[in-house]
């Protein structure tokens, strides 16, 4: 009989351990309910979604130390530190938050898998995995129907990119919407823009017809560069990487995410050098970016200052010296031990 007490006493009393519970409610800056957000003790298996009301109720939790955490879709996830010995209510407001700036304003210059264009698209995890120094047409030309080509042999430098058959005067390259051809010829210097890929959240390439209202020459396609993204939390990254040809590259950027919820300042300084895969195609270049923006409920303001500078050497073929020299003979000489290089 002693151990019987014993035994149903040592049951009632796991049973009183296990009858703390975590509830209240949760709603937004304006009061309003918060519907079906994820609540949960993190690293165990209380979890619950808020009703209707924005009510939420987590039962039956053994007494213990929790990270209890609230998950929303658009606003910030709360995080508290609670200790369970007994029942605990709270009432809690999230806030909202702003996640890309240019969500409405470059709806008009890109695509989704619903509209009838054909296109690509790369992310800024792909990108970062592609982007070892080379310029942003390399880390396109496993996209389909694009080729690329680099006078320097190494794709560092002066390179070019032609797609569908149309050369760079045939594509229109825009970032975050503003038109980046050259005004009178349309063309376009990639090597101007040393490792701006370190700057790009989103590429879109758009070939043929497509949505793009920058210019008439995109027979080839379009190529729309995103770098208005928005990250909330501060970070800083270094990242370098050395390859053949004695091709480096160096690049440091930081960010401070959102400050009072309002405010983000980002910026990154690249420097590449290579000494090319052809002869005397060496290059240094160096480049820089720089973001200030201002986010509020129903407007923005951003600030994009970026700019690049080239040293690079000839990578491309010389005039013979004979005609340099106005020596004829030897002139006919160079084009007899050359055959097929030159036409006449």
């Amino acid at each position: 009989m002693k151990y019987l007490l014993l035994a149903i006493m040592f049951c009632i009393g796991i049973n009183m351990n296990a009858q703390n519970k975590v509830f209240g409610t949760l709603q937004n800056e304006n009061g309003e309910a918060l519907i079906g957000a994820s609540v949960f003790l993190q690293e165990s298996q209380f979890a619950t979604i808020t009703d209707d009301t924005g009510f939420f109720e987590l039962q039956s939790i053994p007494r213990d130390t929790y990270d209890f955490k609230i998950t929303f879709l658009g606003y910030k996830s709360y995080t508290e530190s609670i200790v369970v010995d007994g029942d605990i209510k709270m009432d809690i407001v999230l806030d909202g938050v702003v996640f890309n700036l240019d969500k409405i304003e470059i709806l008009a210059n890109e695509l989704d898998q619903n509209s009838p264009f054909v296109y690509s698209e790369m992310g800024k995890e792909e990108i970062s995995f592609e982007n070892l120094g080379q310029d942003l047409p390399f880390l396109l030309e496993q996209t389909p129907s694009v080729v690329v080509t680099s006078d320097a042999g190494a794709g560092i430098g002066y390179t070019g990119m032609r797609v569908r058959g149309s050369d760079p005067t045939r594509v229109n390259v825009t970032i975050n919407g503003v038109p980046l051809n050259d005004s009178e010829s349309h063309g376009l210097f990639w090597v101007n823009l040393p490792d701006f890929a370190s700057s790009v959240d989103k590429v879109q390439i758009q070939r043929g017809v497509g949505p793009s209202t920058n210019g008439a020459g995109a027979f080839g396609a379009t190529v729309s560069l995103n770098s208005n993204y928005i990250y909330q939390n501060p970070y800083i990254h270094i990242s370098g990487s050395y390859g053949s040809f004695n091709s480096q590259k160096i690049s440091a950027s930081f960010g401070t995410g959102l400050i009072a919820d309002k405010y983000n300042i980002e910026g990154r300084y690249s420097r590449i050098v290579s000494d090319g895969y052809i002869d005397r195609a060496s290059s240094n270049l160096n480049s820089f970016y720089f973001s200030a923006s201002k986010v509020e409920e129903n407007k923005s303001i951003r600030f994009n200052v970026f700019s690049g500078k080239e040293r690079t050497y000839q990578s491309w073929n010389g005039i013979p010296e004979a005609k340099l020299e106005e020596d004829d003979e030897a002139l006919m000489a160079h084009y007899l031990r050359n055959p097929g290089m030159y036409q006449t």
